[in-house]
C-alpha cells in the first residue's frame, strides 16, 4: 500500500507527535458529523434547517482537512508545517491511498463552497452543481482513515485510533488495486 523511495519525513518525530491529536481530531469530528448528519437528514427539520446546513458545512470541512492530509498532490499551496498522511510512515513514503474519480472536483468545490468567498461560488449554483453526496465522501474519507490506521508504521499505528463508519456504510469496500475507484459520484441536494 505505499512504496518508500524518499528522504526520511522533513518532521521530526517530536513534531509530528504533537500532530497526532489534531489529526485524531479531525477523524472524530468527522464521525461524530456523520452520525449528527443521519440524524439530520431522517428528522422532521430536514436537511434544509439551519441546524442540518451547519452540520452539512462541518461534515464537509472536516472531510477536506482529512482529504488534503491524504491527497497532498492535491494540495494547491503547502507549508512546511503542514502534516500529510506520508510523515507518518518509516520514511516520508509515497502512501497511495484508494483513488476516487470525483476527489480532486469534490475537493475544489469544497474550496469554493465553504472555504474561500468567491464569485465561483455563484457559478455553482447556477449550474446545479451546489449539491453534495454527503454520505458516499463521508463514509470513503473514513474508510481512508481506517485504512491509514490500520497501514501507519509502528509507533504510529498505536497512536491513531480508527473511528466508526456509520452501519449503513460500514461495508464500503475500499478497492483492492489502490488505482481504482471506489465508488461513483452520486448527487443528493443540499
Amino acid at each position: 500500500s505505499f512504496v518508500s523511495r524518499r528522504k526520511p519525513s522533513a518532521h521530526a518525530s517530536s513534531e509530528l507527535e504533537k500532530g497526532v491529536r489534531h489529526i485524531q481530531y479531525e477523524a472524530d469530528r468527522l464521525a461524530f458529523c456523520a452520525a449528527a448528519w443521519r440524524t439530520a437528514k431522517s428528522s422532521a427539520d430536514r436537511p434544509h434547517h439551519s441546524a442540518s446546513a451547519a452540520i452539512r458545512e462541518a461534515l464537509l470541512l472536516h472531510c477536506r482537512v482529512l482529504i488534503s492530509f491524504f491527497y497532498p498532490h492535491l494540495v494547491g499551496r503547502k507549508r512546511d508545517k503542514d502534516l500529510f498522511a506520508s510523515n507518518y510512515f518509516g520514511f516520508a513514503a509515497d502512501w497511495r491511498p484508494p483513488k476516487r474519480r470525483t476527489l480532486k472536483g469534490e475537493l475544489r468545490k469544497m474550496d469554493q463552497l465553504l472555504a474561500h468567498l468567491t464569485l465561483e461560488r455563484e457559478e455553482y449554483f447556477e449550474k446545479h452543481q451546489h449539491v453534495w453526496d454527503l454520505d458516499e465522501i463521508e463514509a470513503f474519507v473514513l474508510a481512508v482513515w481506517n485504512q491509514f490506521v490500520a497501514d501507519a508504521s509502528s509507533p504510529w499505528n498505536t497512536r491513531f485510533k480508527p473511528v466508526e463508519v456509520g452501519s449503513e456504510y460500514s461495508n464500503l469496500a475500499l478497492p483492492a488495486s489502490r488505482g481504482q475507484d471506489a465508488r461513483p459520484n452520486r448527487v443528493q441536494p443540499m
